[in-house]
């Protein structure tokens, strides 16, 4: 008996070496590469970095027109500018598109600074502020639904109306989220790991080149799941809490583009209409596509919120 649990011993402790040197082979794989792609990265830099409360926040612009329509992502995109680019594309020949990443995302710098609603729209404002806006139609996709609500409470004069993209609302549905897991992937570097077994992306928007695609790649793996984009998650069940009650301002336009049928969220139509209907210009147009309606839905999005603009003139 005695030899048997010396024996089991020896493997037990060899299966401990063995997850341990496997772990720190996946974490140096990840420092490793880390470091290459950030030189990769930088090489292909797109925007410009302002600085928004002691941080670089990257802000990019495209087209020369008279009225501004700023972008603004969801939750975890790791390029905004490149997940957006059938919208920016379709917009910016009449219209001076500002695409503003929010820190965690794309080429901006992270930070340690709670995530809540206040403080990211402040963030918003000192970038808009840094590149010369000052007045703009706010045009967001999901969780940026939240931060156009408290924009528009906080700054109406510099808002002048509303465009989301399936965008998030006080009311909905949320599930408990495994933050710890999501940390743990993060540090310990098995969230790239698992990637290189993912094959190709297919959550992308239509359009994108291979080294669009590529440069995403290499943005997601090392923004995704941060430290702060995990902060602003875990002040999400906050943020709808307090919006409840909500509207934006009753003179503002506002057109919302909604999944017509989402299986996580029964009253997502009914939760979008009551908030158009609270405005004096509210519309909504229902898409049947998922979550990510500007991916396969561009050309739509894009004619139809031209036509909501030139409405307004």
């Amino acid at each position: 008996m005695k030899k048997f649990w010396n024996v089991l011993k020896k493997v037990l402790l060899g299966i401990l070496a063995f997850v341990l040197i496997f772990m720190g082979g996946v974490w140096t794989y990840d420092q490793i590469a880390t470091k290459s792609d950030e030189k990769k990265i930088a090489a292909q830099a797109y925007g410009q970095r302002v600085d928004v409360d002691g941080k670089k926040m990257n802000v990019t612009i495209y087209g020369d027109g008279e009225e501004v329509i700023a972008l603004f992502p969801g939750w975890g995109t790791p390029s905004p500018v490149i997940d957006f680019k059938p919208v920016i594309e379709g917009l910016k020949d009449e219209y001076k598109v500002v695409v503003v990443e929010p820190f965690g995302y794309g080429l901006s710098d992270r930070t340690d600074k709670e995530r809540t609603k206040e403080n990211i729209v402040k963030d918003y404002h000192d970038a808009l502020e840094a590149v010369g806006v000052t007045e703009f139609y706010y045009m967001g996709h999901s969780i940026a639904g939240l931060y156009g609500l408290e924009y528009a409470n906080t700054y109406p004069e510099q808002m002048k109306g509303f465009i989301g993209i399936d965008t998030s609302v006080s009311g909905q549905f949320t599930a408990p989220m495994p933050m710890g897991l999501f940390s743990f992937l993060r540090n310990s570097g098995f969230l790239r790991f698992q990637s290189l077994f993912a094959g190709e992306p297919t959550n992308i928007s239509e359009g994108l080149t291979k080294d669009e695609i590529k440069l995403m790649g290499m943005i997601s793996n090392k923004q995704s799941m941060n430290g702060t984009m995990l902060d602003e998650l875990g002040h999400l069940d906050d943020s709808l809490d307090r919006l409840k009650g909500k509207t934006f301002p009753s003179d503002m336009p506002v057109y919302l583009f909604v999944q017509e049928i989402n299986p996580n969220q029964p009253d997502w139509q009914k939760l979008h209409y009551e908030q158009a209907a609270a405005v004096e210009n509210g519309h909504v147009t229902l898409i049947d596509g998922d979550h990510y309606l500007h991916h396969e839905n561009g050309p739509q999005i894009v004619n139809e919120t031209k036509a909501f603009l030139d409405s307004l003139k």
